[in-house]
């Protein structure tokens, strides 16, 4: 399978190893990948690609702290509303515990995420919920609905 076109992803996560399996498999399925190991990584790349951009994945939490990712979510609307642009659509992963996990798609939402995906995931959701993300995001330029995956 290969995404229907050109996309490019920005993936935030500060094991070094799931970005690599992440990052791989994306672009296995023809994504453009970038990478960023902190949220003020993930800052700069974002500013500099903005308007490349298709999808944001990240982690919540990071080597910097709990809930960075879904700072970073807050951070990226933020960023929307003052330069304008289309909404992108943005996946969290969460390593957390089956208990946390409503707690995590109530903020995930009230911040502007789009998909809230457990670790460990398969290849196969991390790449659908993607691809529909995309896809739902160059139909509508307004916003995409929350969804939980």
């Amino acid at each position: 399978m290969h995404n229907p076109s050109p996309a490019t992803i920005l993936l935030i996560d500060d094991d070094k190893a799931v970005r690599k399996a992440v990052r791989d498999m994306y672009e296995e399925y023809g994504f453009t990948v970038l990478e960023a190991e902190t949220p003020e990584a993930a800052k700069a790349l974002y500013k500099e690609n903005r308007h490349a951009l298709s999808l944001i994945v990240t982690d919540n939490d990071s080597a910097g702290g709990q809930d960075k990712g879904l700072e970073f979510i807050r951070f990226v609307r933020g960023e929307e509303r003052q330069h304008g642009g289309a909404r992108l659509p943005i996946i969290l992963l969460t390593g957390v515990g089956s208990g946390r996990i409503h707690e995590l798609t109530v903020l995930m939402e009230e911040a502007g995420g789009e998909a809230l995906i457990a670790k460990p995931s398969s290849s196969e959701q991390l790449y659908t919920t993607a691809k529909t993300l995309i896809e739902a995001s160059r139909k509508s330029e307004n916003s995409v609905a929350p969804q939980r995956w």
